[in-house]
């Protein structure tokens, strides 16, 4: 089949050559400057790795505009791209490198630290804004592509401490492509400008990338500090009159908590990557003024970005707890499964999510695949998520917590998720939950964010709603929400943040 994203990209620069396709800052490219440019690393890349297809190539570079180039470089290349942008602890990408052994490596700097007997491509958008590069004629690009060739690996986190790297095909990116039509870009009949708040190395910033340029808008990039700091966020919406952007509950908190007067007006936000709180939605709409239509969005890295959505246009003052992850995307069914792998159609009743259908990814590179659920052909159609979840209405689901965030104590198994959740509805402020280890014993500490805390009045709440052996045994009141770089919450800092214990 043809490479549809290759295919669309060059539509848009033979019929909109001087529409605008890449913003960062001040600087902006062009379909018709970024078919040319790519173009040409994709020749580079080419001659480097001596036309080898289907290979990895790790990206290595500053969040900008050269970073975009070079996936549709790589793409251009027929191969498939690794992101990690520049602040990836050097020893992750060593790692990363050492067991992917990639083709090639696009970076500016650093490959004596890297040390990889690999080749090394730099891709410089100064060196290519010139009137040599851009007036060449077409490159033939061989854009012929099997269903099961890479887009992309991208690595996350896991249990044992070593990243591991999630493979995902064409299949599964067309699949979201389509649905991402269905969930919001049939709104939209004249161009628009799309932000990406996420990572690169998150796979979040997936459906922005692809999704703003395989529809034909403007991709707009957000500074890396942006994030972090909700004045800058709502600045980076109204700065680039932004339709729509990506982000997570944590920024939408940054946001509310945010003291200048300077709100968004953005209309759209699709948020995901954690739990999301109808709390959290009334609170926003209380600080804009307005609601804008949430997208509540859910997936894990395993799959294809999202996996479902809950179309939001209406925040109901009198909802509390977790909003539903809604229904799923096109060729995909979520169900629950017990300890025993029957499945759940009751209200109420606790299993595990599972995935079926074609946003399931490849599996993991280097194998370990026990939560991926193979058809008779050694194919992957399901997997299971490890998250904890209950429909609490028909086809209506909530995520409650993870399988690996139940603990025991004395016996009792408690779900740190649940104790979060109370905590959160009655303080209506962001709470977490972790465990302490000391002499064989374990107790819980609440980590509580900017709240005029009582402690006896709260004990007194959670003793009529939780078990004793759920009672935290401690409380910290944080002035400081730490986020990742993905844009959740950073549990590594919370106890190295300056606090009050109550």
């Amino acid at each position: 089949m043809k490479n549809f994203i290759l295919k669309k990209l060059k539509y848009y620069a033979g019929e909109f050559p001087e529409s605008i396709a890449l913003v960062y800052n001040s600087t902006d490219i062009t379909y018709g400057q970024l078919d040319k440019i790519t173009d040409y690393y994709a020749q580079e890349i080419n001659k480097k790795i001596e036309n080898k297809k289907n290979e990895p190539i790790v990206i290595y570079k500053q969040r900008n505009l050269e970073f975009i180039i070079s996936i549709i470089s790589v793409i251009k290349a027929h191969c498939y791209y690794i992101p990690l942008e520049i602040d990836t602890p050097l020893k992750r990408v060593i790692n990363i490198c050492n067991r992917v052994k990639p083709a090639a490596i696009i970076c500016d700097n650093y490959m004596d630290k890297i040390k990889m007997e690999c080749e090394h491509i730099k891709i410089k958008l100064t060196n290519t804004l010139n009137d040599d590069i851009l007036n060449l004629k077409s490159h033939d690009i061989v854009d012929e592509i099997d269903n099961n060739d890479l887009v992309y690996m991208i690595f996350t986190s896991g249990t044992t401490g070593v990243p591991k790297g999630v493979k995902i095909n064409y299949s599964n990116l067309y699949n979201l492509l389509q649905s991402l039509f269905d969930i919001v870009y049939n709104e939209f009949d004249s161009q628009i400008n799309i932000g990406v708040l996420a990572s690169f190395n998150f796979d979040a910033s997936v459906k922005q990338i692809f999704g703003a340029l395989y529809y034909g808008h403007t991709l707009v990039i957000s500074g890396k500090e942006v994030k972090y700091f909700g004045r800058k966020i709502h600045q980076f919406h109204n700065d680039y009159n932004l339709a729509l952007c990506d982000c997570t509950p944590t920024h939408l908190q940054l946001m509310i908590l945010q003291k200048t007067k300077t709100t968004t007006r953005i209309p759209y936000l699709m948020v995901g990557g954690e739990n999301l709180k109808w709390e959290t939605l009334i609170q926003l709409k209380k600080k804009l003024g307005y609601a804008p239509i949430i997208i509540n969005v859910y997936g894990p890295t395993e799959c294809c970005v999202d996996v479902s959505y809950n179309y939001i246009s209406n925040i109901v003052a009198n909802k509390s707890g977790n909003v539903p992850i809604g229904i799923p995307v096109r060729n995909t069914k979520l169900l629950l499964y017990d300890e025993r792998e029957s499945v759940i159609t009751k209200c109420n009743v606790l299993g595990e999510l599972v995935v079926f259908g074609n946003q399931v990814g490849g599996g993991y590179f280097e194998g370990d695949e026990r939560d991926f659920i193979k058809d008779e052909n050694g194919c992957n159609i399901a997997y299971k998520t490890g998250d904890l979840a209950k429909y609490v209405a028909k086809d209506e689901i909530v995520i409650l917590s993870r399988k690996d965030g139940q603990i025991k104590i004395n016996g009792n198994r408690i779900e740190l998720g649940e104790i979060e959740t109370v905590i959160s509805d009655y303080l209506r402020t962001p709470c977490v939950v972790l465990p302490r280890y000391s002499e064989n014993k374990v107790s819980l500490v609440a980590y509580i964010y900017l709240s005029k805390v009582d402690k006896m009045d709260l004990n007194n709440y959670l003793i009529s709603i939780l078990p004793a052996y759920m009672l935290p045994s401690e409380y910290k009141v944080l002035s400081v929400w730490p986020v990742t770089q993905n844009g959740k919450l950073d549990l590594k800092k919370l106890d190295i943040i300056i606090g009050e214990y109550i």
